[in-house]
């Protein structure tokens, strides 16, 4: 697989995992106690918003860069890890110029305490050479970095000494086969884990595997919360539709997706518990 996310970095779908995403590691940090944070699929960590890969798509046109401006009414966290990287702003509307967008690996460095520590797994050598690059600045965290399968590493490399984890799979989906084994996998965790919190990334372009997917999880005794999202500024031909499935939420997750709702009207968002 030679899926590249500089092409899509900062769409409609990395601003919703994100907001999502640090919303719960945010919840999460109100009780000082230690979290391991585990990424499975990490990618490169920073992207370039203005090299060729993200100009070709400009996916980001109506992500990142639609909504940054009024990002503190959602989340002052995420509008405060975004200004760190893009400190550019145009002097005659104010309004900020996005050149870098922080990935995942990124914003977990950013919010992690002293206590925590982060996992980072990416099976490209391309790819993880550039994480190690960009992870570099934080060499005093406690940040281990893997070159190996994403899927296979849940099980393997978890649980830890924590007694708290917050963990983010958010592979391409290219093969059909990623399907299975994120469940298997996902499953196999939660069979040692089973408080971790599992956030799922998924593309949504064909209802009845998204459904099957979430019908592998139905069986277990812990709260499941499944988003769906479209970006009504993508037409139905291309990319406009994604999902997250929350294992474990936190509590009162849905009043943050209100408030992403009320603020984001080109997303539709709708949720449901199973």
């Amino acid at each position: 697989m030679n899926y590249n996310h500089h092409f899509h970095a900062g769409n409609f779908a990395d601003v919703i995992k994100h907001l999502i995403l640090i919303h719960i590691i945010e919840y999460n940090k109100l009780k000082n106690k230690p979290i391991v944070f585990f990424d499975s699929h990490a990618g490169q960590g920073m992207y370039n918003l203005s090299e060729h890969e993200a100009l070709r798509t400009g996916e980001f046109i109506t992500g990142i860069a639609s909504i940054v401006d009024n990002l503190e009414k959602i989340s002052a966290e995420y509008k405060k890890i975004i200004l760190k990287f893009n400190q550019k702003v145009q002097k005659l509307n104010q309004k900020v110029q996005i050149d870098k967008y922080p990935g995942s690996p990124t914003i977990f460095a950013e919010l992690m305490a002293p206590q925590d520590r982060l996992i980072l797994i990416e099976k490209s050598e391309k790819h993880f050479t550039k994480l190690k690059h960009n992870l570099s600045a934080y060499k005093d965290n406690d940040i281990q970095l893997h070159q190996r399968d994403g899927f296979s590493s849940l099980p393997s490399l978890l649980p830890g000494q924590e007694k708290r984890a917050i963990i983010l799979i958010d592979p391409a989906f290219e093969d059909k086969g990623d399907w299975q084994q994120a469940s298997t996998n996902i499953l196999k965790l939660l069979k040692k884990f089973a408080q971790a919190q599992i956030i799922i990334w998924y593309p949504n372009k064909d209802a009845d595997l998204v459904h099957s997917f979430q019908q592998q999880f139905v069986g277990l005794e812990i709260e499941k919360l499944a988003i769906d999202i479209t970006n009504l500024s993508i037409p139905n031909d291309k990319m406009n539709k994604c999902g997250l499935l929350v294992l474990n939420p936190i509590y009162q997750l849905e009043n943050f997706i209100e408030v992403i709702k009320n603020n984001i009207p080109q997303y539709k968002l709708s949720y449901f518990k199973f």
